[in-house]
């Protein structure tokens, strides 16, 4: 294979491998683990280098399972509810459609569809498991994409900038049965399961890569979302304080390496961080209720580019976890206790038509 081609797929690849799609809305969730899945993040939707006038059908998977109880930083499922930690897990799916104004500016639409279930102890009323669940679709999104070199020229390295806009279409509200000493009470399920935040919100993003050596390059990419409206009308558990709608955040880097040309094989590995703030930004929301708190991951990851053709798969494990202190709970002096997953699945697949 000539050099100069093995050279344009490593640069590709780099991008399929290393560089997050950058989402619409790859913020928190309004529950233990602070990160809510809206569009595809385990590689560039489509993998090669845009074509103008081209569109990309990204099909995307996240599977998360949360059975570690954390206190700030810390490991004590003993010290939550009943002695043991809440049990979490959900199954999301997204689709996203993107067009190619031209080979540097990048439109996209996507739909998220989401399934969670939880089931903890309310010791209050007794010792047992109780189970809610949730199922519907989330926060859908629009976003643009601009990369600032004309990606045709600089192979070996280039950056762009983007933007993008949280709808509220997703159910915050789903019913759930909470259970206090008297008995069961009726509610919205916990924020953790629920498929929408309640709000809108408005991304900005920007990611990049540069060739480290043949066939290696470096990727970065990050994300924060700003969340306007202070509170959902949910509460998150009955009788209790709103949900806030929060702030969310993301950032990924690593290497990439493609590792057999011919065969369109890459592996990446890098570090990622999850979270939402105490605080937002914009318009205020901390005096109601959030789980703010982040997420660190090694992120190892594996894609194939075959044609038209793209998969890949991130397996994100955790390295560390902080659940921080709400408002609320500083003033208080209540226990700032979050479930977090000890690793997760992204599995996307993209079709250039």
């Amino acid at each position: 294979m000539p050099q100069n081609q093995i050279r344009r797929i490593g640069a590709l690849a780099g991008m399929v491998v290393g560089l997050s799609g950058i989402p619409v809305r790859d913020s928190v969730a309004q529950g233990c683990e602070p990160i809510r899945f809206t569009t595809p993040n385990t590689g560039m939707p489509g993998g090669p280098l845009p074509q103008a006038h081209q569109w990309r059908l990204t099909l995307g998977y996240r599977y998360l399972y949360s059975d570690q109880w954390f206190v700030g930083s810390s490991e004590a499922s003993g010290q939550a509810p009943g002695g043991r930690s809440p049990l979490i897990r959900t199954h999301t799916f997204v689709a996203d459609v993107e067009y190619a104004v031209s080979n540097r500016l990048a439109v996209h639409a996507a739909v998220p569809f989401s399934t969670g279930k939880i089931r903890r102890v309310y010791p209050l009323y007794d010792t047992n498991l109780h189970q809610q669940t949730a199922t519907g679709i989330g926060d859908a999104g629009v976003s643009a994409e601009l990369w600032m070199l004309d990606p045709g020229t600089h192979q070996a390295g280039n950056f762009a900038l983007g933007g993008g806009i949280q709808l509220p279409t997703g159910t915050n509200d789903v019913a759930g049965t909470w259970y206090a000493a008297s008995g069961p009470v009726q509610g919205a399920a916990d924020g953790s399961i629920q498929p929408g935040s309640g709000g809108w919100g408005f991304t900005l993003q920007g990611r990049g890569f540069v060739k480290i050596f043949a066939r290696a390059f470096g990727y970065l990419g990050a994300s924060y979302t700003f969340t306007p409206q202070a509170h959902s009308d949910v509460r998150w558990k009955p009788a209790d304080s709103l949900w806030a709608i929060a702030d969310g955040y993301s950032a990924r880097a690593g290497l990439a390496y493609t590792l057999l040309p011919k065969a369109g094989l890459s592996l990446s590995l890098g570090g990622r961080i999850d979270g939402t703030p105490v605080h937002d930004v914009l318009g205020g929301g901390d005096k109601a209720y959030r789980r703010p708190g982040n997420v660190i991951y090694v992120d190892p990851g594996i894609a194939l580019n075959r044609g038209k053709n793209s998969v890949d798969l991130n397996v994100p494990v955790r390295l560390h976890a902080n659940r921080l202190k709400n408002e609320l709970e500083q003033q208080s002096g209540s226990l700032n206790g979050g479930g977090f997953a000890k690793a997760l699945i992204f599995l996307s697949y993209t079709r250039r038509l």
